[in-house]
């Protein structure tokens, strides 16, 4: 279900990241080479999705146990509107393409 939300987000995520683990078809570079040759380590869905799921509420709780404080504005819109934005005030821009919208995240300039 992808309602737009943070955890609709995640999930998608989740699901794309174990394609490839749980799947019986070859994608290496020597698949083309050793066509006969077929993948040893194939996951069941399931599992590959948990082992998933446990890795990034790894990391989500990594980071969130080492991060004390964020100067990052994320807007949720089309990066190539920029009338809320001011020339010169932002370090990175970070687009995804996904869907119909983009999303953009900024995080701040910092004079040095």
């Amino acid at each position: 279900m992808d309602d737009g939300s943070p955890e609709s987000e995640l999930l998608w995520l989740a699901i794309t990241s174990i394609l490839r683990p749980a799947s019986h078809a070859g994608t290496a570079q020597w698949q083309y080479i050793l066509p006969k040759k077929t993948k040893k380590n194939i996951l069941h869905p399931l599992t590959a999705f948990i082992r998933q799921t446990q890795m990034m509420e790894a990391d989500l709780a990594m980071i969130a146990a080492n991060t004390k404080e964020s100067n990052a504005t994320i807007l949720c819109s089309d990066a190539r509107q920029r009338d809320q934005i001011k020339s010169h005030s932002v370090d990175a821009v970070i687009t995804s393409p996904r869907m119909r919208t983009i999303t953009t995240m900024l995080i701040p300039h910092v004079s040095k």
